[in-house]
């Protein structure tokens, strides 16, 4: 295609690539969302981005403010609720994977931790991102149930702009704490595979919290 993506295909990519520039913080909370600079941005017209504003807003991921979309921000109080319902659901999705885990998906979990773990010292920090998300959707999906699949994919896309991983201390802390789930999956242990997880995404929210309100003594 050139010029401007044709009509079919121009409103999915508009969507994913907002999202993607979203996610990963390219903008940041707060930041308006123009409808004429995101179409230049993306080589599209302004009708596909106002749709995918409009999903985007259904997603929870931007938020109309008085001059019209932005990308919405997220309080510690409402951070700490979403990691509540991503240990719940993950804790549970672990405690799965343990119990009904099949060849497939050892093979895909082990993959997947061997990308995180093979990766260079000076991974740029998407890189690390998008290996953490394989390798937590590797587990999402050995669990067997599409519900939980698919509401830890939607918690972990709010989630996921709070990253911790770009610390290098906190990445060499994940990886661990990644084979110790892992272990814990593979050798179907059950009970010690949600702990293991839910201790993981325990000191995960932690520093995101400390970080966003670093003044709070409930997350000091």
């Amino acid at each position: 295609m050139s010029g401007e993506r044709a009509r079919g295909a121009a409103a999915p990519h508009a969507y994913a690539s907002l999202r993607q520039d979203i996610v990963t913080g390219r903008l940041a909370g707060d930041s308006p969302l123009v409808e004429g600079l995101l179409a230049r941005r993306y080589g599209v017209s302004r009708t596909p981005v106002r749709e995918a504003l409009r999903r985007l807003e259904q997603d929870g991921l931007v938020k109309r403010g008085a001059r019209g979309f932005e990308v919405r921000s997220y309080t510690a109080d409402e951070l700490f609720e979403l990691y509540e319902a991503r240990i719940l659901c993950e804790g549970f999705a672990a405690r799965s994977a343990a119990e009904r885990h099949r060849a497939v998906d050892a093979a895909r979990m082990r993959e997947a931790h061997r990308r995180m773990v093979g990766l260079p010292g000076d991974a740029e920090a998407q890189q690390r991102v998008g290996a953490n998300q394989r390798f937590h959707r590797a587990i999402w999906q050995a669990a067997g149930n599409r519900t939980v699949l698919d509401m830890l994919s939607r918690l972990y896309l709010h989630v996921v702009r709070h990253t911790t991983l770009t610390d290098h201390d906190r990445w060499r802390c994940a990886l661990d704490e990644h084979e110790q789930v892992l272990d814990a999956i593979l050798r179907r242990d059950p009970e010690t595979a949600e702990q293991a997880m839910v201790t993981h995404l325990e000191t995960g929210r932690d520093v995101s919290l400390l970080l966003l309100e670093p003044e709070d003594p409930r997350f000091a």
